[in-house]
């Protein structure tokens, strides 16, 4: 027993404490291991010499002489087998060298066309994956796709790779009530994880598990639940967002009013509308006009709708409420109430100090809303003025044929007056894929923009570095040496502009490699 030697031991520390000329006695040891090794002490006529050497014998003898203790611990139970083939050896390949400090964007490359064709990465860079992907969450939902059984299985073993302890297959299979149970035993990244598969084929369920535990959760927990509706957000999520407004906590109060504020049928939608139109005043004819009166006042049931009691800086708190209706107003509506083109309206005369504050709630509108035709006219407004608005926002929401014309419109006004910057703002508005025409035009005035800069003006070409990671991004993967070429030599050699001009090339032909062997 080691209850024995310790008493010895303290024992011991109660003569040192007291000290031998007090004490000169030592406390006998127990019988033993302890006792035969302590007897076998040289005998010092110094007690104090002793009493430390039985202290080391007893310190040794405490420490040594104790078993470990046993967990009794469950086995854990093995992987399920896989059902999911695995990717060749070249993809593997290639996966190892994206690992090796490529971008978020090269990975992603690779996942989107394993997700594809089916097949599962070696279990060897699971660890990896799931880390990388646990602060990447743009890389989550492709990454769930491949890891197979074996990745689930691991995934449970650590809280942050919970998004991929959930097969999306055992999911589709389960029934209501299996669902239920689960939703409610899961930690919030199991339920976010949850959420991520239920929502696209079944968001009613999806909604109704939200619904279910929404009063017992905690406010951050409510928000993240209620992000999850952005997927799939139709009008039958109206009366459970309708009812988010009065939630306590202003996050969730202002997120609920942004996600019915693109519903262009929800209540909410209809109720700016009826405000908008009470303050904006149509007159046709020859000479039409846009009259506007600013509210009164910011009500309770304009602040519950969304809209901020206080303005941002520089604006007044009329002309906020005003512009905050607007943006919060399907822009269809006007074309509803007043039978006109988009188009016709944005030509539409109104007070010369209103233009700018309009034109920037219309555009708001319109991504809210995703309205195409409004972002046609707003962009073909725009190429006429274009210090009046920035199209390239708009450019994803107009189909792609329409929008690669106008693209092709801005390239070739670009050529006549050469603007430094236009691909990086193509590339910015993440307008892909691109056709092969399409591409080597922006290639080309790329080229031409290159060609103009001095390498040695490092301050000035900083932004040059974002546009060629974008670029590699963008560029159809047919057309990386092509890419590769648009380096001027005078840059390509240049100190500065070595290692970036390398690392670009790299990687387009690294994203080239993947989509062949895919």
């Amino acid at each position: 027993m080691i209850g024995d030697p310790q008493r010895y031991w303290n024992d011991l520390v109660t003569v040192a404490l007291m000290g031998t000329v007090r004490r000169p006695q030592l406390p006998q040891p127990p019988a033993g291991a302890l006792a035969e090794l302590v007897s076998g002490l040289p005998r010092a006529n110094d007690p104090a010499a002793v009493l430390l050497d039985a202290a080391a014998a007893a310190t040794l003898y405490v420490r040594t002489g104790a078993l470990p203790p046993v967990l009794e611990l469950e086995p854990v139970a093995p992987a399920p087998d896989e059902i999911q083939l695995i990717c060749g050896r070249e993809a593997a390949h290639l996966l190892a060298q994206v690992l090796e400090g490529q971008p978020d964007s090269l990975l992603s490359e690779w996942l989107t066309r394993a997700v594809a064709h089916g097949v599962r990465i070696p279990p060897p860079f699971l660890p990896a994956l799931l880390e990388r992907a646990r602060t990447s969450p743009d890389l989550q939902p492709l990454l769930i796709k491949v890891v197979g059984q074996r990745g689930r299985w691991l995934a449970n073993f650590h809280p942050g790779w919970a998004f991929a302890s959930v097969s999306e297959t055992a999911v589709a299979a389960q029934d209501v009530a299996s669902l239920q149970a689960a939703w409610d035993v899961a930690t919030r990244d199991e339920r976010l994880a949850l959420l991520k598969i239920l929502r696209p084929d079944r968001p009613a369920l999806a909604r109704s598990l939200i619904e279910a535990t929404w009063a017992q959760e905690k406010a951050d927990e409510r928000q993240a639940l209620l992000e999850a509706l952005q997927v799939g957000l139709s009008s039958a999520d109206e009366p459970f967002l309708e009812a988010a407004l009065d939630d306590r906590s202003k996050g969730v109060r202002e997120l609920a009013a942004t996600l019915l504020a693109t519903l262009p049928e929800s209540r909410l939608a209809q109720r700016m509308t009826g405000r908008a139109l009470a303050l904006l005043r149509y007159s046709g004819g020859l000479f039409a006009k846009l009259s506007i009166e600013l509210p009164a006042a910011c009500d309770e049931p304009m602040q519950r709708d969304g809209i901020s009691l206080e303005p941002p800086p520089g604006l007044g708190e009329r002309t906020w409420w005003l512009i905050a209706i607007v943006a919060r107003t399907p822009p269809s509506a006007w074309c509803q109430a007043w039978s006109r083109s988009p188009s016709t309206l944005l030509e539409t005369r109104m007070p010369k100090e209103w233009r700018e504050p309009m034109l920037k709630a219309w555009i708001t509108a319109t991504l809210a809303f995703r309205d195409a035709a409004w972002a046609r006219a707003l962009v073909e407004y725009g190429l006429k003025s274009p210090e009046a608005i920035n199209v390239f926002p708009l450019l994803p929401l107009i189909p792609t044929a329409e929008r690669e014309a106008l693209v092709f419109t801005m390239l070739k006004a670009n050529q006549k007056v050469p603007h430094d910057g236009l691909t990086r703002l193509l590339l910015e508005a993440r307008i892909t894929p691109w056709s092969n025409q399409l591409g080597r035009a922006i290639l080309d005035d790329f080229a031409c923009e290159l060609a103009r800069i001095n390498p040695a003006d490092g301050q000035k070409n900083d932004g040059l570095h974002r546009t060629l990671d974008l670029l590699v991004e963008a560029v159809p993967p047919e057309l990386a040496d092509e890419a590769a070429r648009i380096i001027p030599l005078k840059m390509a050699e240049h100190f500065r502009w070595q290692q970036v001009a390398a690392t670009y090339t790299e990687r387009l032909h690294l994203r080239r490699r993947i989509a062949e062997v895919f």
